[in-house]
């Protein structure tokens, strides 16, 4: 065991101060997608929506959407995300790897 290493809180209650501080502050929701005709464009809506950050609305005024595309060739629980909102260059705001962890799915072929 490594000195003053502690172990990993199980329960709110195992928690320090400073801990239950950041957990405090994570961004969670919940809700259902619907994807566009086309298979691309999905709006994410917000059922629940926890997101510390003062000043501002939450839950969300209006629905998330964003842009689903899959990895070609790779297994159909494999996707990168993308913000539907883009800067003035045609950036997305935000992209997010998602890749389901445990066992493998089939491909998408």
């Amino acid at each position: 065991a490594v000195r003053g290493a502690r172990r990993r809180p199980l329960e709110l209650g195992d928690c320090s101060e400073v801990e239950l501080r950041l957990l405090a502050r994570q961004h969670a929701f919940a809700g259902y997608s619907l994807f566009d005709g086309a298979g691309e464009v999905c709006v994410r809506h917000h059922c629940l929506d926890w997101n510390f950050a003062p000043g501002r609305v939450a839950p969300r005024t209006r629905p998330n959407k964003w842009r689903a595309r899959p990895e070609p060739g790779a297994a159909v629980d494999h996707w990168l995300e993308e913000a539907f909102a883009a800067d003035e260059r045609g950036q997305a705001y935000y992209r997010e790897l998602w890749r389901r962890l445990g066992p493998a799915a089939a491909t998408n072929q």
